[in-house]
């Protein structure tokens, strides 16, 4: 499961990111993980994802809070093209392509969500 979290993990998250897992699953009833890995997940909450992960990086107070923001926020991007053929953001290609190799090669990124990013990746590669 990609950015799946069980209670334990999510009572020990930083408040930012804890309130992000709330939210979205509370919208959804599914687990954050699961709405990004999940190709039936309407582009409007994979559009909210991206959103509100931004908004809380934007205003995260250290360093492990902005790049695990910047990892769902690139998830939500990177679920977008590979599920649903629609860009969410207005990187380039290259931008974008860049990005994904950088994160999906980061040792705290789960398997899942490396290949999730490894498929945008390509994705983006083939659009350039």
């Amino acid at each position: 499961m990609l950015l799946s979290i069980d209670q334990a993990l999510l009572e020990s998250l930083p408040p930012v990111l804890r309130a992000l897992s709330e939210e979205l699953k509370s919208v959804s009833g599914l687990p954050l993980g699961d709405l990004l890995q999940d190709s039936r997940t309407k582009i409007a909450v994979i559009r909210r994802i991206k959103d509100f992960a931004k908004e809380l990086g934007n205003s995260a107070r250290d360093k492990i809070e902005r790049d695990v923001t910047l990892a769902v926020y690139f998830a939500a991007i990177a679920g977008a093209l590979v599920f649903h053929d629609v860009r969410i953001s207005q990187y380039d290609y290259k931008h974008l392509e860049q990005s994904f190799e950088a994160l999906g090669g980061h040792d705290w990124i789960t398997p899942s969500l490396a290949t999730l990013y490894n498929k945008a990746r390509d994705y983006c590669i083939k659009k350039r």
